[in-house]
């Protein structure tokens, strides 16, 4: 089935996930990587988009679950956040 159409205005900002199908791999080396940088690139340039960042991502947790990664992440952000601004409470969200 297909998916539905974005909706779509003038100045809008998105945030896009593109995963492999199956959620494999979409890059098996850095030359695919390079390539594909090559083409947002390209493309870029014809369509003359604002791209503010990007990031291509791969990550192996381990024995580790990502959630548990990500919760001493946050944490130790938090308590550096407050440290700096002697703020209390949570500064960022899931």
């Amino acid at each position: 089935m297909a998916r539905k159409p974005r909706v779509e205005f003038e100045g809008a900002l998105y945030h896009v996930i593109v995963r492999g199908n199956h959620r494999r791999d979409i890059f098996r080396d850095e030359n695919d990587r390079v390539a594909y940088l090559k083409r947002v690139e390209h493309y870029r340039e014809r369509y003359r988009f604002i791209l503010y960042a990007y990031v291509l991502m791969s990550i192996e947790t381990g024995a580790v679950g990502l959630s548990k990664i990500i919760q001493g992440i946050q944490f130790r952000n938090g308590i550096s956040d407050q440290s700096r601004s002697c703020s209390v409470g949570s500064t960022l969200s899931q």
